[in-house]
Order: structure tokens, then sequence, then C-alpha cells
């Protein structure tokens, strides 16, 4: 069983307990949150909650002892692994208790197995090495709102965590190698969650170029061939265009901003409201948003398991980089006969050149692409 199953398990043992004890008028909220902590302790120790849970491990477990602090998370699930689902969601409700945020299950007896823990913004939180003002409250709101969104929309922060480590090292190398701050990774996941997506306005893929930026930005991209969908050129493209609004706003975080609504109008909006720094212009509601969603991706992409997400290195998609190439330079009329030659499927043909948008390759002007083929 993963520790996500566990965690899972965790939780629907702990609805279970409580909806027991709820019926008798012993509710586990109360007791733990009376203020009779030893009374808590010794019925955990003595496995008079959970048979069979019984001795130090589980009076540690139900006096929080190995609980606590920023890392009540991360040690809630090694509870739950060590010491059996139900006992882990004991020492998250005990352990949530003693740092005084509140009861568990307060009110409904425990009827929703969860517990949601509000984010901890004391530590200091950057972009590209530019601290954000943290003392400021409608900062420290905004970031607070975009780590909870991001935090508990656990479907699709999973997919990320996944595909991160299949598309990271690629655009990693590709910004270190023109120059750009590494954080800008977390700005394609912003924009697609490293998907292929296109959006109603027609950007596409990571970088979620439209058709005129990318072209401007020297990509190939037409009915058959879009460089959009190239990853390592379309993050060459990117790290251009973040790099040309450097310049021009002496910041990251202004550049990051200006990739989100467009340097003309952020432009337009400093000097209507008089301001040069991002977090004091009141900009759209999406570029507001914006660069604490990167700040956020950020935070808990670094530190998963903070954040309640534990995966293992085998539930982590392989990068895709068992391939040779192949330079073709002439027209390929089918691209299902040509996967079909060279031994692969047309679908790992596209899986592994996803900038070929359609069934075949017209090439009159003998262009020279790069095709890879899966080994």
């Amino acid at each position: 069983m993963t520790k996500i199953q566990l965690t899972i398990a965790a939780f629907a043992a702990g609805c279970l307990c409580a909806l027991m004890f709820a019926g008798a008028g012993k509710g586990l909220s109360g007791i733990f949150n009376s203020g009779d902590k030893e009374r808590g302790v010794a019925l955990f120790t003595e496995g008079t909650i959970i048979p069979g849970i019984a001795g130090p491990n589980a009076g540690a477990i139900a006096g929080g002892k190995s609980l606590g602090g920023d890392n009540r998370r991360t040690e809630t699930a090694k509870a739950a692994e060590h010491y059996g689902a139900t006992a882990g969601v004991e020492a998250t409700k005990e352990g949530r208790d003693a740092n005084g945020t509140g009861s568990y299950g307060r009110g409904n007896g425990g009827l929703l197995p969860q517990v949601i823990h509000s984010v901890d913004l004391s530590k200091g939180f950057d972009f590209a090495g530019e601290a954000l003002p943290m003392q400021h409250f409608d900062v420290a709101e905004r970031l607070d709102r975009e780590l909870s969104v991001n935090a508990y929309w656990h479907s699709n922060m999973l997919w990320i965590l996944k595909s991160a480590h299949r598309y990271f090292p690629t655009i990693e190398k590709v910004l270190a190698e023109m120059g750009v701050p590494d954080d800008l990774k977390y700005l394609a996941v912003a924009e697609s969650a490293l998907r292929h997506d296109v959006s109603p306005a027609g950007a596409s893929s990571f970088w979620q170029f439209r058709k005129a930026a990318a072209q401007e930005m020297g990509l190939t991209v037409n009915s058959e061939v879009d460089e959009r969908y190239d990853i390592e050129k379309a993050t060459v493209a990117a790290a251009k265009y973040l790099k040309k609004n450097r310049e021009r706003f002496d910041s990251w975080t202004l550049a990051a901003a200006a990739y989100n609504m467009g340097p003309t109008g952020l432009a337009r909006a400093m000097e209507a409201q008089k301001m040069d720094n991002y977090y004091d212009l009141n900009l759209n509601d999406e570029t507001m948003r914006y660069v604490f969603r990167i700040v956020a991706l950020k935070e808990i992409i670094s530190n998963p398991e903070r954040y309640g997400f534990y995966l293992d290195s085998s539930e982590k998609y392989p990068p895709l980089d068992s391939y040779r190439t192949v330079t073709v330079d002439t027209t390929i009329a089918s691209l299902g006969e040509f996967a079909k030659a060279q031994g692969i499927s047309y679908r790992e043909l596209k899986l592994y050149n996803p900038w070929l948008r359609t069934t075949r390759l017209t090439n009159s002007r003998g262009e020279a692409y790069e095709i890879r083929l899966p080994e």
C-alpha cells in the first residue's frame, strides 16, 4: 500500500472512530479539547479508544510528541505509516490541538473525514531572488489564497508533481543556458500545468504562446508544424521573451506580470498609477493573482511532503530521454507509414514529437526537421 493510500485509509478510519463516540456523547473532539490531555493519552496507551493500538507508541501519538510546528503534515503521514492508519488520524487531531490551531471535527462528530490546515506563512518567500513583502497584509492574503487553492487541488497537483519529473530537466537546462533564473520554470506550470493545452484565445502548449508572439520569438507555427509544442524550442522562446521584459522593467517579477498581461498594458498601468512595484499595482484579476500563483506552485513543488503529497520515485513520470534522432528534409506523405517503417507506433511518434500537428509533413522548401524515435 502506498503512502497516499495509507493516508486515505487513515482519514476513513478516523471518521468511523468519531462516529462511534459521537453517539455516546463522548466524541473524540470532546476528549481532546476538554483540557484533559493526560486522560486522552491514558486512553490511547491503554488501547481504550483504538483496540490493538496501545503502549508507548500510542501514548506518544496521542500526546502529540511526534507532531507539531511546520512538520505536522509530514509527521502525520509518518505516524499513519508506522503506527497504523487510525492512530495516524488521531495523531493529526492531537497534534493540531497541541499547536493551538483549533479542534478536530468541531460540531460535526467528524462526519467529514478530513483534516484541513491553514497554510503556514511565517517563512520568507521569493521569486527569482526577489523577496515578497510579506509584512503587508494584502500580499500575505493573496499568497495565502494561491497556496490554499493549489495545495488542496489534489488531482491537479499530483499531475504536476508527476509531470515535473519528466519535463523539468529539459526546461531547467534551457533556462540555465539562456541565463534565466530557474524559478521561471514555475511560470510554465502556472500557464499550463505542464499540459499541451490550447486556451480559448489560441495560446498553446506549456508556455501558452499565441501564434503571433511565437512567430515573433522565432518559432515556426503553421497547420502541420507548431514549434510551440517543442518543449526545448518553446522554452528558448519563452526565455528570450522574459529576458526582454526583464530588461524593460528591471525586475523578474514585473517581467512575469508582463508575460501574463503584455508589456504595453503593464507599462500603461505603471504610468497611470505612478508605481514601479508589482505588489503596489492594481491590475486585472488574473495578473493580480499570477505571480502569487507562480510562487505558490514553487513552494508546493519544492516541498511536496510539507503539503501532504507523497510520491515514490516509481510513481513519477519518467523523462522521455531514450530516443534516436533522424533528420528529414523531404515531404512525408503519411506519418503513420513513416512510424511503421521506423518500427514504432503513430502514437509513440506523436508523444516524442508533439510539434507534428497532422498526419503528414509537407516540406517543399527542403527544411531539415529532426524527428525523435523512441528506443
